[in-house]
């Protein structure tokens, strides 16, 4: 859990998961003289890299992509033991065009069934208050070396074909494995910034707090504005990993009976597998920032000391203009692209804020002398601004992702909340009152029509964030209140805030899922099925 392993029943265990969401900031251990993880070579502080590029060729992006445990120096001091895609962190980025199609091998060679010591969680069946039992296999950590893909934010099609997987997270591919994958992007696909990562229920958590993620950018329109083309683009993939004292990533324990059920001693906010990393730039110089935040369980808060920042697109969709930003919060699973103007020469710190106070505030401990990490701020890179100025420009206008919404075909209140027994202790985390059940029908949707959704968080001062593959949505109310201006998304944040959404159902029938992205919710049972059909 956030707290790095400190006992709590089963409910205030939840309780810290949920609460602490808005910001994990953990103080990085120095390595040890006892430990026992091997040293690594590569220093902090060095100018960040971009992740590589793989693009298509004759329109297919083809070759293997393999989960595999790795020891990765990512400039802690210490080689980590974590899951991986091809032995790095994060993964590469995908570089598509509209129209052409994601064809991988998914090869899953992680450890062969590492879970068989906590076969069933205990009990095996818990009852709620209202007396209804659920199965606590779905609603623990259970085959985390099990996996599959999931394209973030993609429009495209959850149904498999005679080529390979579409975006099918239903699929389990068991260790030792190999699955195709043949995900075609539509011809009108919008530009913006997605990810992929994995998506097999109850080993979510695992493998990304392990690292298994990477960036997928699909050009278009937005690349082509002069002042975006002529700005270095930066892809900031942000993770936060989750360690033993001896920097290995711990199996889960689902049986624990305080809850803790993903231990850790330490975690490290890292930026393209690299910890505090620098950016350098000249005075007066734009480069672009295309941020995704690949932690499991943690927003990321970030603000650039000295330097507001000019918010592009969210979650990939394309803004009217430019916003300017003094802060960029960006949740688990969402993406924020924005333009940075380098000032006087000088160094600056990006940091982490904690919750949402900006400037932070000075944290006070409990009675034991004990912060919080979801309090602390922390420096997670560095703006290094030298050389020669240089005069660059901000766009006014940007090309807009503003499709019109079809006629409302229905309407739909949904709600995200805890489960709890006659006791008051912590069960599963459900959708409209029930875990994620495999087994169950999915709700239903027809193509070619909208539907509006208000989705409400049900647990009072708790966080969640809200997530539906496959179909973006416009976000046109906020606690009742509409947007002056509504918001394509396809990750928000959700509670305090209740919110009311419109979303086109066009192009793709088949079956996928919504779900909290803090991803040990989804795992604990905060997941639904939909389908839609001709």
């Amino acid at each position: 859990m956030a707290d790095g392993g400190r006992g709590f029943t089963r409910r205030q265990a939840i309780g810290v998961a949920i609460a602490g969401t808005i910001g994990a900031f953990a103080i990085p251990t120095v390595l040890a003289s006892c430990s026992t993880a091997p040293r690594a070579a590569l220093a902090s502080g060095l100018e960040l890299a971009n992740p590589p590029v793989r693009r298509a060729a004759n329109g297919r992006l083809t070759g293997p992509l393999t989960a595999t445990v790795a020891d990765v120096d990512v400039g802690i001091g210490a080689m980590v033991r974590t899951y991986t895609y091809d032995g790095a962190l994060p993964g590469a980025t995908w570089e598509v065009l509209p129209g052409e199609t994601i064809a991988f091998e998914l090869q899953n060679r992680l450890p062969p069934q590492s879970h068989a010591s906590h076969p069933t969680p205990t009990p095996g069946t818990e009852t709620d208050a209202a007396g209804q039992a659920f199965p606590t296999d779905m609603t623990r950590p259970h085959a985390w070396t099990t996996t599959n893909l999931h394209t973030h934010g993609l429009h495209v099609s959850p149904s498999d074909t005679a080529d390979g997987s579409g975006d099918n997270v239903f699929l389990v591919l068991e260790p030792g494995a190999n699955q195709r994958y043949d995900i075609r992007v539509p011809d009108d696909h919008t530009g913006g910034l997605f990810w992929y990562h994995p998506h097999n229920h109850g080993g979510v958590k695992q493998q990304v707090r392990g690292g298994m993620a990477g960036a997928i950018v699909i050009r278009g329109a937005i690349d082509e504005v002069p002042e975006i083309a002529a700005a270095a683009e930066k892809i900031l993939v942000l993770q936060d990993i989750e360690l033993t004292a001896e920097y290995a990533l711990a199996d889960p324990t689902p049986d624990d009976p305080n809850g803790n059920y993903w231990p850790d001693a330490q975690e490290f906010w890292i930026i393209n597998g690299q910890y505090r990393p620098v950016i350098t730039m000249r005075p007066g110089e734009v480069q672009r920032w295309r941020i995704v935040n690949a932690a499991a369980s943690w927003s990321a808060q970030l603000t650039v000391a000295g330097h507001p920042v000019h918010h592009l697109a969210y979650d990939g969709y394309t803004l009217a203009a430019p916003v300017e930003e003094q802060q960029t919060m960006v949740v688990p699973g969402g993406r924020v692209e924005l333009l940075v103007k380098a000032g006087a020469i000088g160094s600056y710190d990006i940091e982490l804020q904690p919750t949402s106070q900006v400037p932070a505030v000075a944290p006070t401990p409990d009675k034991d002398g004990y912060v919080p990490a979801s309090e602390l701020a922390r420096v997670v890179a560095t703006v290094r601004v030298e050389g020669d100025p240089v005069e660059m420009g901000l766009p006014s206008r940007l090309p807009a992702y503003d499709p019109p919404v079809l006629p409302i075909a229905r309407r739909r209140t949904l709600t995200y909340e805890s489960l709890y027994d006659k006791g008051g202790d912590f069960i599963a985390l459900g959708v409209d009152g029930v875990p994620f059940d495999p087994a169950a029908a999915p709700y239903r949707m027809k193509l070619g029509t909208a539907e509006e959704w208000d989705v409400e968080d049900m647990d009072d001062g708790f966080d969640h964030i809200f997530h539906i593959h496959i179909n973006p949505f416009l976000v046109t109310q906020v606690n009742g209140v509409p947007l002056s201006t509504p918001q394509w998304r396809d990750t928000y944040p959700l509670g305090p805030n209740a919110f009311t959404m419109q979303m086109n159902l066009v192009d793709f029938t088949g079956k996928y899922v919504d779900h909290c992205h803090y991803v040990d919710h989804e795992d604990m049972g905060m997941m639904e099925a939909v389908e839609v059909v001709p």
